[in-house]
Formats: structure tokens, C-alpha cells, sequence
């Protein structure tokens, strides 16, 4: 977790100072304190009793930090990162150490946007809602596991999310965006899209779900639904040529690029 101070030289002195003497270093002790502040995190003691959920700290030296957690994601289940974006581009969410972890890591990664850029999102009303974006040619079953184990555990609707493309001129009709559903290709996704969740279904029968298949931009559809989903779910796919080569799928990665909430990447079996 990164950890965000202004510059102050006396504090920073008092810092040093109280992690030598309680053998820790300042970076652990600046993150033991900000996680106790937090009095909503499940792993803080309340009263003098034990934290819910045990909580252990590691302050990993040397080498790039993308490296030294891409190695601590092959012994977890799931990662979580916090991310501004810090290029030349505002609307970006995600920096290079969350790219390379998003495209590397052999567990899920969840990728959270700083507060900053959560701001505009509109209030949360009603059940919590999970997005799955799932390609029309998806084989993987990670992801939608994924999915919808999050789902049942939030108590949350699942919404999932197929779209095909079409040429632009027929998405509109007298000036208005047409409705595609109907569309023989537009019933034969939603037909794939059933077959296809259908034994996630049988596996979760608690998980309310909301399918969707129409024509449109995957990408565009992911992003706008992040607006106000809990969490947005993606796969990352095994197209690389090489173990560290950095490349994944293009609604992934701009989804991760752009979304406006959590985003969740699941690799490939």
C-alpha cells in the first residue's frame, strides 16, 4: 500500500525515531498506523479484543515494487492495489506497477481508484452490483467464477454484460440509438450468453442475475457500468508470447485504463 505524507521533517525524524526503537522501519510504522485509524477495516481490534481478520505486515526492499509483488501474488489468493495514474493523463486510473501486476499476477488482482477519482460517482442505492464483461468467445471459467462467487458472498446482483459489433449506421434510427436485442444476432448471444452461465447458475442459486447482449463497444459498455458497480470483473486471457511480455486483452485493458470503481482482473486457467 502506498502511503501518502506531506513532507514534514520533524515528523518524519519522530517516525524514524519510534520504528528503531520498536524495531520496525517508517514505512511500517506509517502503514500500522494508517490501517489502525481506520476504525471501519475488519482487521482492527475494537475495545481490547482480537482483530476479526488477522492482519500481518511485510516491507518488501530493493527492486522495482511491481517485481517484488508479482512475486507475493503467486502465493495468494487475491490481490488488492490501490492506483491514481500518475502519467500525462488524468483519465487514466491505473500506473505502471498496477499494469504490470494486472497483466502478471497468477492470482486475481483488484485494482482500486484513488477517492479523487470516485468523487463523481453517483450514490449508491438498493443491492450492491457486481459487472461481468464476458466476450462472446469466452472459454475461461475463471472469471465468471469469480464473478459470481463475489456476488454471493456481497449478497449483490451479478450483472452480466456481452456486446457484438455492428456497422455504426445501424445503431441508429431517425437520430436515436436503436434497440439491437431483438436482433437475430442480438438472440443469439443471448442464447450463448444463458448456455454459457448456465452451470455457474446451478453452482450459485442465491445470486440474482441480469443478462445483457447487445450490439455496442464492450469497452465503452464496461467503463460506464463501473460508474456505479461495486466491482467490475474482466479476464485477462493467455495471448502472451512470452512470460513477461506485457499484453493483454484491449477491453481489459481499457477498462482497467479508464473505469471509475474497483476493477477486478481474473487470469486465464
Amino acid at each position: 500500500a502506498p502511503a501518502e505524507w506531506e513532507d514534514d521533517p520533524v515528523r518524519d525524524q519522530v517516525e524514524k525515531f519510534v520504528a528503531a526503537r520498536t524495531g520496525s522501519s517508517p514505512l511500517r510504522w506509517r502503514v500500522e498506523n494508517l490501517i489502525a485509524a481506520r476504525a471501519d477495516a475488519p482487521g482492527v481490534p475494537s475495545c481490547g479484543t482480537e482483530p476479526a481478520v488477522p492482519v500481518t505486515y511485510s516491507v518488501l526492499e530493493g527492486g522495482a515494487p511491481s517485481a517484488a509483488l508479482v512475486d507475493v501474488a503467486a502465493k495468494a489468493q487475491l490481490m488488492v492495489i490501490g492506483s491514481r495514474g500518475l502519467g500525462g493523463f488524468a483519465a487514466l486510473l491505473l500506473g505502471s506497477t498496477g499494469r504490470k501486476l494486472a497483466m502478471q499476477a497468477p492470482c486475481p488482482v483488484v485494482i482500486v481508484p484513488h477517492a479523487d477519482r470516485m468523487a463523481d460517482r453517483p450514490e449508491a442505492t438498493g443491492r450492491e452490483q457486481i459487472v461481468l464483461g464476458l466476450a462472446p468467445d469466452e472459454t475461461a471459467d475463471a472469471a465468471i467464477e469469480f464473478a459470481f462467487a463475489e456476488a454471493e458472498r456481497r449478497g449483490a446482483e451479478l450483472q452480466v454484460v456481452s456486446t457484438y459489433l455492428v456497422p455504426l449506421t445501424s445503431l441508429f434510427v431517425v437520430g436515436e440509438l436503436a434497440d439491437t436485442s431483438d436482433t437475430p444476432v442480438g438472440q443469439d448471444l443471448e442464447e450463448a450468453q444463458t448456455a454459457r452461465l448456465a452451470p455457474f447458475r446451478t453452482r450459485h442459486p442465491s445470486v440474482r442475475v441480469e443478462q445483457i447482449a447487445t450490439a455496442g463497444d464492450p469497452a465503452g459498455r464496461l467503463v460506464t457500468a463501473s460508474r456505479t458497480a461495486t466491482l467490475t470483473v474482466a479476464g485477462r486471457h493467455r495471448r502472451r508470447l512470452r512470460p513477461d511480455a506485457l499484453l493483454m486483452g484491449s477491453v481489459t485493458n481499457a477498462v482497467l485504463q479508464h473505469a471509475q470503481g474497483p476493477v477486478a482482473v481474473v487470469p486465464g486457467e
